[in-house]
């Protein structure tokens, strides 16, 4: 019995889930990981998501150029996480954020799938990385603080 996109989706979508897809707005097709920062993603209208690359030093380089504080790159590493087979870090100065049935239809074309669940010490660090960015709007930390008193 094939159990319903949705339902499938729903049923994993929570906070600190791991989901493997490529991002049509990022210029490379290859997937990357995505992490969802609501804490109660179902009861929310858009799920938020920042995403890990293991070209560590290129983002921190990045970063520098742009005069950014570099406590908003998150760096885990390998082992730190059960996805994280190698140095990667997470650039909390962009983040991605989509309506639910985005994330239905990436699962329906085949094209997204859960990974995992990071823990909630790592996701804490996320949070602190985007609010720690000038470049994160100001409305959207707030929200943050909100969730992540």
């Amino acid at each position: 019995m094939k159990i319903p996109s949705d339902i499938a989706i729903k049923s994993v979508l929570y906070k600190g889930a791991v989901f493997l897809f490529s991002e049509e707005t990022f210029e490379s097709d290859l997937p990357h990981f995505f992490v969802v920062l609501n804490p109660l993603p179902l009861e929310d209208p858009l799920i938020f998501l920042v995403n890990a690359t293991s070209q560590v030093e290129n983002r921190l380089l990045a970063a520098q150029r742009r005069g950014l504080s570099l406590e908003t790159i998150v760096i885990v590493e390998a082992g730190e996480s059960d996805f994280i087979t190698k140095r990667s870090a997470f650039d909390c100065n962009s983040f991605i954020y989509r309506p639910v049935e985005s994330l239905i239809e990436k699962f329906e074309q085949g094209n997204l799938r859960l990974i995992g669940k990071m823990s909630d010490s790592l996701v804490l660090k996320l949070i602190n990385g985007l609010s720690s960015s000038r470049m994160i709007a100001r409305d959207v930390k707030n929200i943050l603080k909100i969730w992540y008193p």
